[in-house]
């Protein structure tokens, strides 16, 4: 790479997606680069549920860790809306702490949205993998309330366009896509 490179932009989202029960979301983060109609391309880093078996072979459910690459980060399947949350100082390191966050087996008081809490977490107390750290209240209280809106506005009715979820930017407070 030359000297002059720069790191692409990126952005960083908190994301919630469809679940079957009403009012209930699967949380994961998302990266994407900041001009994301000429390069939608991202990744998608979240924690999954996948039933199993254990030693005895009794049905289990196991949380596993999953970071995939996604051709649009604007739209994937049940994807709800998407949180603006900051910039990506350095992709790396962000996808290195991510990998890192623990993922707990055998409680059943937590899930998908504890572990993007605690990535959220990870990624403030490191202070160099994002460029602000992301106030992570604010942004548990907004996803859902941004998906009643979304609803009560009729977003995904008949003839909506869904090629781009809705997507509010908390830093600048506003949203970006409806």
């Amino acid at each position: 790479m030359p000297f002059f490179s720069k790191q692409p932009k990126l952005n960083l989202y908190v994301a919630l997606y469809a679940r079957e029960q009403p009012n209930t979301y699967h949380w994961a983060l998302l990266t994407g680069y900041k001009d994301e109609h000429k390069k939608p391309e991202g990744y998608r880093y979240h924690v999954r549920n996948l039933p199993g078996r254990d030693q005895s072979g009794r049905a289990v459910v196991t949380w596993q860790y999953e970071e995939r690459d996604l051709t649009n980060v604007r739209f994937t399947t049940q994807l709800l809306v998407r949180i603006r949350v900051s910039k990506v100082a350095d992709l790396a390191r962000l996808q290195e702490i991510l990998r890192q966050v623990p993922v707990v087996q055998g409680d059943p008081s937590w899930t998908c949205r504890i572990w993007v809490r605690d990535a959220i977490a990870a990624l403030n107390a490191d202070g160099r993998a994002l460029k602000k750290p992301v106030n992570w209240p604010a942004v548990e209280a907004r996803g859902p309330q941004y998906v009643q809106e979304k609803i009560a506005a009729n977003r995904w009715g008949a003839g909506a366009d869904l090629s781009t979820a809705p997507t509010w930017d908390m830093m600048k407070n506003k949203e970006m896509s409806p």
